[in-house]
């Protein structure tokens, strides 16, 4: 806690405006990690480390966070185990760079990432409630294999198994999670955490958020006990034995338009609350009305769209483009409604969806999903039957692609060595696809023409020298 400045008989206008001066905003620099003589009132004299600058605020602070990768420091919170940001009292958290400030844990020593040597991203303590992250990026934490109890039974204790991005305590059961809502990740990142409950976060609202490549192992890969607003899922995966399939969401998560795609799992389970929700690429064992969601407990699927045969709802979720396409169910197919009348958003939120367009709430139907208008692609779909990274966006699982213009390309590459073989279906006659091999080991291959073909890119080994398969003919 920082010093405050005390008027008494030497109390002057000028005491009290330098009393002012020091409320109120503070500065984090990575850069200045380890230094000495810091006091957090400038960037040049910013604290080196996000729980130096959250010890040395008052409740209702702001801290502007410059860029680079806050990976230094740590705290223990009641739950027993390490996170590089405990907080203990509502602040705001401000990247001054969108997504460029780096909130860094670090992966344990088991083969999943969890275990000895894990520490989870950040947890908020119960008086934490009402603190608010604004365009971080949130990777890379973990929390041990063992230790704790479930944290469902720990009366706002906490689990150290629960969130590997972010842990709320006291978010444990129905009625206990109102207040660990009351954690905003706004406009954030969350990626490569693990843990055994809530991957990405376990309590917490995330609003217009990208939650992508976590992993967890029960009854919420990603989230548990959280709350989900215009914000993508994709490609996380779960840690659950083959024969014990997990949910993508579970235990209590709220999610309002959000979209769902290419996660390795169920979709939602354990009496989850779900409106204008799309589900895509979804990995699934157990399904009600098609949706990729379990209704194994008492649940709200309201206005959801789910997988089924020739089911193409978004553009391009290869490539991370959830615009919807035109023609598609979800188009329309949500009520806005639910934008405002199932999660309690902070005060001043923007009303805007996952790609900033802003949201028409005089409408009595928006789309659902978590981005709004709808494109009509040009030419035919590219579909992936396995792993690849496309444009630089990794998918877990088959994926597809359609562009806005005709001709166009994007550019493969493996995840997995099972891959790169192209069958054609449905293509005019005379038609050849075209690709090739870049210098970079990337392959670029051509959308096709028309809009009732497709190019289906499926398995085959690749060489053991990384040469493509693909590229030696049809």
């Amino acid at each position: 806690m920082r010093t405050r400045c005390k008027a008494g008989a030497i109390a002057t206008t000028l005491l009290l405006a330098a009393c002012a001066s020091q409320a109120g905003t503070w500065y984090a620099n990575a850069a200045n990690s380890g230094r000495s003589r810091l006091d957090g009132r400038s960037e040049a004299t910013a604290w080196g480390t996000l729980q130096d600058a959250h010890d040395n605020a008052d409740a209702g602070d702001t801290i502007l966070v410059l860029p680079g990768d806050y990976g230094q420091g740590s705290g223990t919170a009641v739950d027993g185990h390490a996170s590089r940001l405990v907080v203990s009292k509502p602040l705001t958290f401000v990247s001054t760079v969108p997504k460029a400030a780096h909130i860094v844990g670090r992966h344990g020593a088991d083969a999943d990432g969890r275990g000895s040597g894990a520490v989870r991203c950040i947890c908020v303590t119960a008086d934490g409630a009402g603190t608010t992250f604004k365009d971080f990026t949130i990777r890379d934490g973990a929390t041990p294999t063992s230790g704790g109890i479930d944290p469902l039974n720990t009366d706002g204790q906490g689990s150290p198994r629960a969130g590997g991005g972010l842990h709320v305590l006291g978010a444990t059961g129905a009625g206990k999670t109102a207040a660990a809502r009351k954690v905003y990740l706004v406009d954030c990142v969350v990626s490569n955490c693990v843990a055994s409950w809530g991957g990405a976060m376990f309590g917490g609202t995330a609003i217009r958020c990208l939650l992508k490549d976590n992993a967890g192992v029960s009854w919420g890969e990603t989230a548990c006990q959280a709350s989900l607003w215009n914000t993508v899922i994709a490609c996380n995966r779960s840690l659950a034995a083959s024969n014990e399939q997990r949910p993508t969401l579970g235990n209590y998560v709220i999610a309002v338009n959000c979209s769902i795609s290419g996660c390795c799992g169920d979709g939602a389970r354990r009496s989850v609350s779900l409106y204008n929700c799309v589900f895509t690429g979804q990995e699934s064992t157990e399904t009600n009305a098609d949706l990729s969601i379990s209704s194994s407990s008492p649940s709200v699927f309201s206005h959801c769209y789910g997988r089924s045969a020739d089911f193409y709802p978004f553009l391009s979720p290869a490539t991370g483009d959830f615009r919807p396409r035109a023609g598609s169910p979800i188009v329309g197919g949500g009520v806005t409604a639910c934008l405002t009348d199932n999660i309690v958003l902070p005060e001043g939120t923007a009303m805007t969806d996952f790609n900033g367009n802003p949201l028409n709430l005089a409408k009595a139907e928006c789309d659902a999903g978590a981005v709004q208008g709808a494109v009509m692609p040009k030419g035919g779909r590219l579909d992936f039957a396995g792993a690849a990274e496309v444009n630089g966006f990794r998918n877990l699982r088959a994926s597809y692609s359609y562009a806005t213009e005709w001709p166009a390309t994007v550019a493969i590459s493996p995840v997995e060595t099972n891959f790169f073989r192209i069958s054609l279906g449905g293509f005019t006659a005379g038609f050849t696809p075209f690709r090739y091999a870049d210098r970079n080991g990337l392959v670029q291959m051509l959308y096709p023409p028309h809009a009732d073909e497709a190019s289906f890119i499926t398995g085959v080994t690749l060489p053991v020298d990384g040469g493509f398969v693909c590229c030696s003919g049809v």
